[in-house]
Formats: C-alpha cells, sequence, structure tokens
C-alpha cells in the first residue's frame, strides 16, 4: 500500500510538472526591467508546429546578433509624453527608428497600459524631424489578456491617425488576432523552458503624407508573431515575426563577443571566405570534406541569393552586382550545418 502510495505521488508531481501553464500579470516586466536577445536564422518551418504538450528545439541555431531591450516607467520619458499618456499608459519601450518618405522618426517609445486583464498598447511616440510628437491610439492594441490558458482565442482593433504641423499627416489601422495554440517546451540555446505559446496574426495599414513633396502612401504590413511565454521570465523567451515567409528567430540570452566582420572565418571555424568583406569575387572553402553537401547564401531578410552543391573544392563567387550588406553562407548535409557571415561592400 505504501508503495503504491508513493509511485501515485511521484506519477502525480511528474505530471504536474509537464501540466500546462497560465501566463498572468506578474509574468510580464516592470520599469527597469531589462532583456537581451539574440537573433538567428531559422533553418526550417518548425516554430510554425502547434498543439499540447509540443518540444520546440531551436537549440542548434546560431546566433547572428544581438539587441537589448526593456521597460521604462512613465518617469522616465519627455514630459510631452507624460502629460499625453497621463492616467492610460505605466509603460513605456523604445522601438525601432524609421525613415520613410523623408520622415524621419528617432527615439521612439511604445506606451503599453498594464493591467490584471491585459497587457495593450495605447499609443507611440518619436522624435518625429527632430520634436517629439505623440500618438495617441482612439482604439488600443491588446497584446496579451489574463489569465492566458492554452486554446484562448481573442482579437483587438486598434487605430490611430496624427496630423503633423508643416510635416504631413500619419494614419494606422491595425486589427489582430491572438490564439494561444500550444504549450510544452521550448529549448534554445541559451536555455529550456515550460511555456504557453502564442500566435498572433497581425493585418495593419500605415498610411503616410509629406506636404512639402505632395506625395502620399499607404502600405500594407500583414505579418504572424510566434511568442513563447514562461512563467517569472517578464519578457517573451522566444518569438519571431514573420512576413512573407521571411523573418528570424529572437531568443533570451546571455552576452556574446561576436567575431569582428574583417575575420574571414566567423561563426564556424571550418569555412574559409577570402577576401572577407568584398566588393568583387569571393573565394569560399571548408576543411569539412563531403561529397554530399550544399552551400545557400541568404541575405539579411532571409532571401537566397546563391544556391549550389559544394563538393568540399575551393568555390569562386562574384559578388559584384549584390547589394552592399550582411550576408550568411549555409554549408549543410543530411547530419549538419556550418555557417558563416560575408559582408559585400
Amino acid at each position: 500500500m505504501k508503495t503504491t502510495f508513493t509511485l501515485s505521488l511521484l506519477l502525480l508531481i511528474s505530471f504536474l510538472s509537464l501540466a500546462q501553464i497560465t501566463i498572468t500579470k506578474s509574468d510580464i516586466g516592470s520599469p527597469d526591467d531589462t532583456v537581451r536577445y539574440s537573433y538567428a536564422i531559422f533553418n526550417n518551418n518548425s516554430y510554425q508546429d502547434s498543439g499540447a504538450n509540443h518540444t520546440w528545439d531551436f537549440s542548434n541555431l546560431v546566433a547572428f546578433k544581438q539587441k537589448t531591450s526593456g521597460y521604462y516607467g512613465m518617469s522616465d520619458v519627455n514630459l510631452i509624453y507624460k502629460l499625453a499618456f497621463w492616467g492610460s499608459a505605466n509603460l513605456a519601450s523604445p522601438r525601432d527608428d524609421i525613415n520613410m518618405l523623408g520622415m524621419s522618426v528617432t527615439e521612439s517609445y511604445s506606451f503599453y497600459d498594464k493591467s490584471n486583464s491585459d497587457l495593450r498598447i495605447v499609443g507611440a511616440g518619436g522624435n518625429i524631424n527632430g520634436a517629439p510628437v505623440p500618438l495617441a491610439y482612439d482604439d488600443d492594441d491588446i497584446i496579451y489578456r489574463f489569465p492566458m490558458d492554452y486554446g484562448d482565442l481573442d482579437s483587438s482593433d486598434s487605430h490611430y491617425s496624427q496630423s503633423l504641423a508643416s510635416v504631413g499627416y500619419i494614419e494606422q489601422d491595425l486589427h489582430r488576432v491572438n490564439e494561444v495554440d500550444g504549450w510544452g517546451t521550448i529549448i534554445t540555446p541559451h536555455d529550456t523552458y515550460q511555456c504557453l505559446r502564442l500566435k498572433s496574426t497581425v493585418y495593419q495599414s500605415d498610411s503616410v503624407y509629406i506636404t512639402s513633396s505632395d506625395l502620399g502612401l499607404r502600405l500594407p504590413q500583414n505579418y504572424t508573431e510566434y511568442i513563447w511565454l514562461a512563467k517569472g521570465m517578464d519578457f517573451p523567451v522566444a518569438y519571431a515575426k514573420i512576413s512573407l515567409n521571411i523573418g528570424f528567430f529572437t531568443y533570451i540570452d546571455d552576452y556574446i563577443p561576436f567575431t569582428s566582420i574583417d575575420d574571414s572565418k566567423q561563426m564556424n571555424s571550418n569555412i574559409s571566405i577570402s577576401p572577407n568583406p568584398s566588393s568583387d569575387i569571393v573565394k569560399i572553402s571548408s576543411s569539412e570534406n563531403s561529397s554530399n553537401r550544399n552551400i545557400s547564401i541568404v541575405d539579411i531578410s532571409g532571401k537566397v541569393v546563391y544556391s549550389n552543391s559544394f563538393l568540399g573544392e575551393e568555390l569562386t563567387i562574384n559578388v559584384k552586382k549584390w547589394g552592399s550588406g550582411m550576408y550568411f553562407v549555409i554549408i549543410r548535409d543530411d547530419k549538419e550545418e556550418e555557417r558563416s557571415k560575408l559582408i559585400v561592400r
């Protein structure tokens, strides 16, 4: 009887350790919380997998860059933003700069309201052509609803429009559909987490009109975000933003001292690229000998610009007509993959 009870207890503990989690307000960051993310290129479409008690294994991905992010309190932002979002926002997070049709947006933020029921974006703000401009949403963009459980499904519609004196006009419409389509274990190059997986499908349209050039533009920017959330981590432990089947895997990581781009052997010591950087002819070789390998070179957006069989001999490629920037050299066979970076000037 004692043995049966002990076995049952062990089975219960094992089951509970694998049971799905629930994400609440307490699992989302607060002012002064920061995070470091690494970026990697997918080598398959397993990020689309979903379901109960699923394991997503991304442990073999190789990072090529890092970025820090975090949350600020409203006391840390410009006075104009404090007044514009008084009583409606309690968090701010930096956004990427934008330059479109001669309109420059720098030092920009998303402004959030974190409550017991949800995390929502209530507006944005940035220096537009040098002047701080708040953009309050007429309807909020709801990022997460709490408590979050497997099987949850919801949607929200957000909108803002803003006339800019002597500059022009900007507007955004966004429809977001959130589905918690999986739970289980995610394995990243950094760690292993019990998680919920949120699939967020976004239909976004941005409009810009510039007075000085009498030029307007309306841009659809539809994309899907795959987000893995774990208890007590403050930020997603991993996410991927996919548009037109292109995107990167981003995951929480420690600091990585990346190799200088002038080094001809990067990310993997078996691959040699010379000269690197280059603006004309590049020679690529590998110390790993195999008769059944392929080489692909992709640009920073994930587009394949070169593909061929690779038999181990030195390969000569003319990159003269390629655009300047960073490219990734990928040599793979059925069992393993090598990666390196190529800079084209």
